[in-house]
Protein backbone atom coordinates (compact mmCIF):
# COMPACT_ATOMS: atom_id res chain seq x y z
CA UNK A 1 0.00 0.00 0.00
CA UNK A 2 2.78 2.66 -1.38
CA UNK A 3 -0.29 4.59 -3.53
CA UNK A 4 -0.55 8.88 -3.72
CA UNK A 5 -3.39 8.62 -1.22
CA UNK A 6 -2.18 5.94 1.47
CA UNK A 7 1.17 8.17 1.76
CA UNK A 8 -0.62 11.48 1.82
CA UNK A 9 -2.75 10.39 4.62
CA UNK A 10 0.37 8.98 6.64
CA UNK A 11 2.14 12.66 5.77
CA UNK A 12 -1.31 14.43 7.02
CA UNK A 13 -1.98 12.46 10.11
CA UNK A 14 2.13 12.79 11.10
CA UNK A 15 1.67 16.40 10.36
CA UNK A 16 -1.69 16.93 13.17
CA UNK A 17 -3.92 18.35 9.89
CA UNK A 18 -6.16 15.15 8.53
CA UNK A 19 -9.47 16.69 10.02
CA UNK A 20 -8.48 20.22 8.73
CA UNK A 21 -7.35 19.01 5.40
CA UNK A 22 -10.90 17.10 4.72
CA UNK A 23 -12.43 20.36 5.67
CA UNK A 24 -11.18 21.85 3.09
CA UNK A 25 -11.31 18.77 0.77
CA UNK A 26 -15.50 19.27 1.91
CA UNK A 27 -15.56 23.02 1.20
CA UNK A 28 -13.70 22.35 -2.34
CA UNK A 29 -16.64 19.98 -3.29
CA UNK A 30 -19.46 21.85 -2.33
CA UNK A 31 -20.75 19.64 0.42
CA UNK A 32 -18.71 21.22 3.34
CA UNK A 33 -18.86 19.32 6.76
CA UNK A 34 -17.76 20.66 10.36
CA UNK A 35 -14.56 19.37 11.49
CA UNK A 36 -16.94 17.48 14.13
CA UNK A 37 -18.59 15.73 11.57
CA UNK A 38 -15.20 15.02 9.72
CA UNK A 39 -13.99 13.70 12.56
CA UNK A 40 -17.26 11.32 13.46
CA UNK A 41 -17.06 10.21 10.15
CA UNK A 42 -13.45 9.00 10.12
CA UNK A 43 -13.91 7.09 13.58
CA UNK A 44 -17.02 5.75 12.17
CA UNK A 45 -15.03 4.20 9.13
CA UNK A 46 -11.46 3.37 11.29
CA UNK A 47 -13.13 2.22 14.08
CA UNK A 48 -16.52 1.23 12.62
CA UNK A 49 -17.49 -2.52 10.75
CA UNK A 50 -15.65 -3.06 7.67
CA UNK A 51 -18.97 -4.41 6.22
CA UNK A 52 -20.94 -0.91 7.31
CA UNK A 53 -22.65 1.47 4.60
CA UNK A 54 -20.69 3.56 5.47
CA UNK A 55 -17.71 2.63 4.45
CA UNK A 56 -18.91 1.97 0.45
CA UNK A 57 -21.14 5.15 0.47
CA UNK A 58 -19.83 8.19 -1.20
CA UNK A 59 -17.92 10.47 1.64
CA UNK A 60 -14.89 13.20 1.70
CA UNK A 61 -12.89 9.81 3.00
CA UNK A 62 -13.24 7.30 0.48
CA UNK A 63 -13.43 9.67 -2.21
CA UNK A 64 -10.05 11.12 -1.81
CA UNK A 65 -8.60 8.55 0.67
CA UNK A 66 -9.71 5.08 -0.97
CA UNK A 67 -6.97 3.00 -0.89
CA UNK A 68 -6.68 4.03 2.91
CA UNK A 69 -9.98 2.68 3.17
CA UNK A 70 -9.18 -0.59 1.47
CA UNK A 71 -6.28 -0.98 3.82
CA UNK A 72 -8.49 -0.90 6.59
CA UNK A 73 -11.02 -3.09 5.33
CA UNK A 74 -8.61 -5.79 4.30
CA UNK A 75 -7.05 -5.57 7.82
CA UNK A 76 -10.05 -5.99 9.63
CA UNK A 77 -10.98 -8.68 6.44
CA UNK A 78 -7.79 -10.54 7.87
CA UNK A 79 -8.33 -10.35 11.62
CA UNK A 80 -12.13 -11.79 11.46
CA UNK A 81 -10.90 -14.70 9.13
CA UNK A 82 -8.03 -15.47 11.20
CA UNK A 83 -10.10 -15.30 14.73
CA UNK A 84 -12.85 -17.33 12.68
CA UNK A 85 -9.99 -19.85 11.96
CA UNK A 86 -8.92 -19.68 15.75
CA UNK A 87 -5.26 -18.25 14.33
CA UNK A 88 -5.45 -14.96 15.93
CA UNK A 89 -6.71 -14.58 19.74
CA UNK A 90 -8.93 -11.72 20.63
CA UNK A 91 -7.55 -8.81 22.33
CA UNK A 92 -9.15 -9.33 26.17
CA UNK A 93 -9.14 -6.65 28.55
CA UNK A 94 -6.07 -6.25 30.75
CA UNK A 95 -8.52 -6.35 33.56
CA UNK A 96 -11.00 -9.52 32.65
CA UNK A 97 -8.74 -12.26 34.72
CA UNK A 98 -9.68 -9.87 37.57
CA UNK A 99 -13.63 -9.49 37.13
CA UNK A 100 -15.35 -12.76 34.96
CA UNK A 101 -18.43 -10.26 34.38
CA UNK A 102 -15.79 -7.98 32.34
CA UNK A 103 -17.80 -9.58 28.77
CA UNK A 104 -18.29 -6.43 27.17
CA UNK A 105 -14.62 -5.60 27.14
CA UNK A 106 -13.77 -8.76 25.56
CA UNK A 107 -13.55 -8.45 22.27
CA UNK A 108 -14.17 -11.18 19.95
CA UNK A 109 -15.01 -9.44 16.23
CA UNK A 110 -11.88 -8.59 13.91
CA UNK A 111 -13.74 -5.19 13.59
CA UNK A 112 -12.71 -4.07 17.02
CA UNK A 113 -8.98 -6.24 16.99
CA UNK A 114 -7.89 -3.25 14.70
CA UNK A 115 -9.05 0.14 17.00
CA UNK A 116 -8.20 -1.86 20.08
CA UNK A 117 -4.77 -2.60 18.68
CA UNK A 118 -3.92 1.09 17.71
CA UNK A 119 -5.41 2.25 20.88
CA UNK A 120 -3.22 -0.67 23.08
CA UNK A 121 -0.02 0.74 20.99
CA UNK A 122 -0.70 4.10 21.87
CA UNK A 123 -1.21 3.66 25.15
CA UNK A 124 2.48 1.71 25.64
CA UNK A 125 3.95 4.30 23.76
CA UNK A 126 2.57 7.09 26.43
CA UNK A 127 1.63 5.40 29.42
CA UNK A 128 4.23 2.57 29.64
CA UNK A 129 7.12 4.06 27.78
CA UNK A 130 7.13 8.14 28.04
CA UNK A 131 5.58 8.88 30.79
CA UNK A 132 8.14 6.66 33.26
CA UNK A 133 11.34 8.39 30.79
CA UNK A 134 9.76 11.77 31.97
CA UNK A 135 9.24 10.78 35.70
CA UNK A 136 12.63 9.41 35.70
CA UNK A 137 13.49 12.60 34.88
CA UNK A 138 12.01 14.44 37.41
CA UNK A 139 9.03 15.73 35.10
CA UNK A 140 6.16 16.70 36.48
CA UNK A 141 3.36 15.34 34.05
CA UNK A 142 0.24 13.92 33.37
CA UNK A 143 -1.66 12.05 30.78
CA UNK A 144 -4.36 12.87 28.31
CA UNK A 145 -5.61 10.86 25.71
CA UNK A 146 -2.60 11.15 22.84
CA UNK A 147 -1.14 14.11 25.05
CA UNK A 148 1.13 14.30 28.06
CA UNK A 149 0.78 17.46 30.45
CA UNK A 150 3.77 19.24 31.63
CA UNK A 151 4.96 22.46 33.97
CA UNK A 152 5.51 25.46 31.59
CA UNK A 153 8.40 25.59 33.09
CA UNK A 154 9.27 21.83 32.52
CA UNK A 155 8.24 22.00 28.69
CA UNK A 156 11.45 22.50 26.62
CA UNK A 157 13.29 19.03 28.76
CA UNK A 158 9.85 17.01 28.15
CA UNK A 159 9.91 17.75 24.25
CA UNK A 160 13.71 16.69 24.26
CA UNK A 161 13.28 13.84 26.29
CA UNK A 162 9.82 12.78 24.28
CA UNK A 163 11.66 13.62 21.47
CA UNK A 164 14.68 10.93 21.69
CA UNK A 165 12.45 8.79 23.12
CA UNK A 166 9.69 8.51 20.38
CA UNK A 167 12.65 8.68 17.55
CA UNK A 168 13.45 5.28 19.13
CA UNK A 169 10.02 3.85 18.46
CA UNK A 170 8.38 5.83 15.53
CA UNK A 171 11.45 6.92 13.85
CA UNK A 172 10.43 10.92 12.40
CA UNK A 173 6.74 9.41 11.55
CA UNK A 174 5.42 11.42 14.18
CA UNK A 175 4.56 15.35 14.87
CA UNK A 176 4.90 16.60 17.91
CA UNK A 177 3.54 20.07 19.68
CA UNK A 178 3.67 22.25 22.38
CA UNK A 179 0.64 24.12 23.29
CA UNK A 180 1.32 26.25 26.19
Amino acid sequence: FDQKDVRLFKELVYDGVIYDKLVSLSIESGKEKSRIEIKTLVFELIFGKYKSYKVNEPNILNQNFPNVIKLIKSLKMIFEHLMQRKELEPIRSLRSSENEDINDLNYKSGNNYFPILLQRLESRIFIDHLLPKLYDKGICCLPKHDSILVKKSQNITAKIIMETELNKILFTNYSLKIKI
